[in-house]
């Protein structure tokens, strides 16, 4: 199986997963996005539906500025007047000095975003769960079993983003087996290796539940052990991610929209969608994009449209904790 970090920059291998992040600042930078197929075989839907105008208005592509330009880098949501939420791996390791304090990052609420809507903010401090756990890939550090638990990082910016962008509310309510959920980001649309103009891509589909699904179970377990010194056990990373079907998802298949985060859809948002909630006009986060997991070695030679999809979990005692201690932050 294969397992990847999803920034939007051509990713780093990993043995069987990927982690996410979006826009890539090096050739060998990971990146991710939510992979959308097409609308038949329900791999993801861009965001340009009537209905959902007022529908994820929280959602921002993110770029790093380099000496050639703009770069898209991951997905984030505005949580706070001035504060985003991301991925840890999206700011850390490698990337690290592209959000250094005074650097500037670009960011667009555009659906289909291109470097001329991007507004330029100066950072002004990055926080992270937990220490830097990635100095470079692959050193993921045990991220996925420290207490602190998920892949969570909070960007704050030294002005006041504009009202156009919504506030997205952060939910310290555990998400439950079965509960719809929504998946969100800017990554590729075709395939891993698939090149595109970012767009705004989404699916609604559900929270897995682990302990009945072997395929989440051999995910979490890879998670586990390829950057930890412990044994495999998917329960223990369980406690920390979310888990989606991704579009090649073979058990109970037809019980929820399968789609494939990619690179570029690193860092953003799980919004809920479970009843009483209007998910197309309530941003509320239960999770952030993190990494795929897929079949290995038939589907890593191939388009890598993944298995399974981890996302980090919001809810943890330790995150929310983290969450109220960087301030700034709405929670529910």
């Amino acid at each position: 199986m294969k397992r990847q970090l999803l920034t939007n920059m051509t990713a780093a291998v990993f043995a069987a997963a990927s982690f996410l992040a979006c826009g890539g600042l090096e050739e060998d930078s990971p990146g991710d996005e939510i992979q959308a197929v097409d609308n038949l075989t329900g791999g993801g839907y861009v965001a340009t539906d009537g209905s959902l105008n007022y529908a994820f208005k929280s959602v921002v592509l993110m770029a790093t500025w380099t000496s050639s330009g703009w770069r898209q880098q991951c997905t984030a949501a505005r949580v706070g007047p001035n504060v985003l939420l991301t991925a840890a791996h999206c700011v850390t390791g490698s990337l690290s000095a592209y959000y250094a304090p005074g650097k500037f990052i670009g960011l667009s609420a555009s659906r289909s975003p291109d470097p001329s809507t991007y507004i330029s903010y100066m950072v002004k401090s990055v926080q992270t769960t937990g220490p830097s756990f990635m100095t470079d890939y692959p050193g993921y550090n045990g991220i996925l079993l420290a207490p602190y638990g998920s892949d969570l990082a909070v960007i704050k910016v030294t002005t006041n983003l504009p009202s156009t962008i919504r506030t997205a509310t952060v939910e310290t309510r555990a998400v439950v087996d079965d509960e719809p959920v929504v998946i969100l980001g800017y990554g590729c649309e075709n395939g891993y290796y698939s090149s595109n103009a970012p767009r705004l891509k989404y699916a609604l589909t559900k929270k897995l539940k682990a302990s009945a699904s072997s395929e989440v179970q051999a995910a979490f377990n890879e998670m586990g052990s390829a950057w930890t010194s412990g044994t495999n056990d998917w329960s223990a990373v369980a406690k920390n991610y979310l888990a989606t079907p991704g579009y090649r998802y073979s058990e109970a298949k037809g019980t929820a929209t399968p789609a494939s985060v990619c690179p570029g859809d690193s860092g953003g948002p799980v919004f809920a969608a479970r009843s009483g909630i209007n998910w197309k006009n309530q941003d509320i986060i239960v999770g952030v994009n993190s990494f795929m997991w897929w079949s290995w070695p038939d589907e890593y030679a191939g388009d890598r449209m993944g298995r399974v999809n981890g996302h980090a979990n919001v809810s943890l005692s330790a995150a929310v904790s983290f969450l109220r201690t960087v301030g700034g932050v709405s929670l529910r």
